[in-house]
């Protein structure tokens, strides 16, 4: 059998090779009005941010899911130092296939998000076991729960949460901290990917080299 003729690789190395592709400062170089009182601590602070965030990192990873998903969704979180209060804020990169749901208003703030996570627990005998994280933000604050009910379960089966937080509580100032934007934006809540417009071209050059080597 032969390979796939899947151009998808190359697509998405593409974007890779040319956004972001220089060390932090020359990627995103921060802009201010010169002559600013704060022109120079807000650029560092700015600087320092995306180091806490360790973004030379994750940027590679950051483009290939905003190609390959057709979104990027980024939460800012905090670190808490050994007395329990944050000390630093960073960029979490979110996977656009562990949100469930997702709404956004007319300036496309984030005004609802909800997160289904696969993950495992370690139990004292070593083996694994498997339950769904699910954090839930909107406009009145955050709930998450810990359960063995799967992906997508409707929030009233899943009972009282594990935590919950107020608006106040979360210290974002009114807002959901989530930065949210589509590749390419049709419209729709959710955005489209970089290849969605060649699927079935793709496959019929698939059926096409398939059919030649029989």
């Amino acid at each position: 059998s032969k390979p796939l003729r899947n151009p998808v690789s190359r697509l998405i190395e593409f974007y890779v090779t040319f956004m972001w592709a220089k060390p932090m400062r020359e990627s995103l170089p921060v802009v201010v009005d010169e002559g600013g009182e704060f022109e120079e601590s807000l650029i560092e602070a700015i600087y320092q941010f995306l180091e806490w965030s360790n973004f030379d990192r994750l940027k590679n990873r950051i483009v290939r899911d905003y190609v390959k998903y057709g979104e990027i969704i980024l939460k800012v979180a905090t670190r808490n130092n050994d007395a329990g209060e944050p000390d630093r804020v960073y960029l979490q990169p979110i996977r656009a296939e562990d949100v469930s749901e997702i709404d956004v208003d007319e300036r496309h703030y984030v005004t609802f998000i909800r997160m289904d996570i696969s993950k495992y627990k370690r139990n004292a005998d070593g083996t694994k076991q498997p339950y769904t994280y699910t954090e839930v933000w909107n406009l009145e604050g955050m709930r998450i729960w810990e359960h063995d009910k799967g992906m997508n379960v409707s929030l009233q089966q899943l009972g009282d949460p594990k935590s919950t937080l107020d608006m106040k509580e979360t210290g974002t100032g009114g807002f959901l901290p989530f930065a949210y934007n589509h590749f390419r934006d049709l419209g729709e809540v959710r955005g489209v990917n970089a290849f969605v417009a060649a699927i079935s071209k793709i496959d019929e050059a698939d059926n096409i080299a398939t059919d030649l080597h029989k």
